[in-house]
């Protein structure tokens, strides 16, 4: 979803954490994967109670609304023309299914700040939802598209993968999935034909 759907600024949430005094943020902030923390939080390994706590030991009189906000900094926008992409295809019968890397701090700020704009929910573009953190795997692990593949029943080699980090389309490839590599940011409208 970041990167591909929704646009992202990795430096913005930097700054934001740094202005909250997180000076080393940048070492646990990636533009295609995270670390300590952030990675526990995405792979559900920890809650947000104890994610907070774990920021707290860097920025100690931040609370978790300014925590929630600096991290939602790392997100920019989605175009319209993206959700109505989505819709169209939905609405000509393909099955579309979101696997995203993503948080429980995030994923809801993108559900209602983006996915409603058009007086919609997120379950009228996608069929199904597989997050990182609900299924305890991170892209490129295997056991991410292992989840996806059980958990929806899709035959992978009738299935396109989109993304934007090269090494998780290289593991789709092994599974079967057809790929296309979207830089981040980018309309990539065109290959739907729409």
């Amino acid at each position: 979803m970041g990167g591909v759907l929704v646009d992202l600024n990795r430096h913005a949430c930097i700054e934001a954490y740094e202005n909250l005094g997180f000076n080393d943020v940048s070492e646990y902030l990636g533009d295609y994967g995270q670390k300590g923390e952030f990675l526990q939080l995405e792979e559900g390994s920890i809650s947000s109670e104890i994610f907070f706590e774990k920021i707290r030991t860097h920025i100690p009189e931040a609370s978790d609304a300014e925590i929630t906000a600096a991290f939602c900094k790392f997100l920019v926008d989605m175009p319209l023309y993206k959700l109505e992409m989505l819709r169209k295809l939905k609405e000509k019968g393909y099955r579309l299914l979101l696997l995203s890397n993503t948080n429980p701090l995030l994923f809801p700020y993108i559900c209602e700040t983006y996915f409603t704009r058009q007086g919609l929910t997120i379950s009228d573009y996608f069929t199904d939802l597989f997050l990182s953190y609900e299924i305890g795997a991170i892209k490129p692990d295997p056991k991410a598209f292992e989840a996806v593949i059980a958990g929806s029943g899709i035959n992978p080699e009738e299935t396109l993968f989109i993304d934007d980090s090269q090494e998780n389309l290289d593991v789709a490839i092994t599974f079967g999935f057809e790929t296309y590599l979207a830089p981040q940011n980018s309309d990539f409208s065109s290959i739907f034909n729409m």
